[in-house]
């Protein structure tokens, strides 16, 4: 299970797509619809993540 965070931007999209199309398990939470602790009672393992830097417009 991968848990995704959207940062409302096409990035988090593709992912999801490609993510999808190789039979990955996956929960898709907008980043303002989720907190920390909401997370960390999901206790997705194994504890991988991946971040993509944001830039300030």
């Amino acid at each position: 299970m991968i848990l995704v965070i959207d940062n409302y931007d096409s990035f988090a999209y593709n992912l999801v797509q490609y993510l999808g199309e190789l039979g990955v398990e996956m929960e898709i939470f907008r980043n303002d619809k989720i907190s920390v602790n909401e997370i960390e009672k999901k206790r997705v393992l194994p504890h991988r993540y991946l971040a993509r830097a944001m830039y300030a417009q």
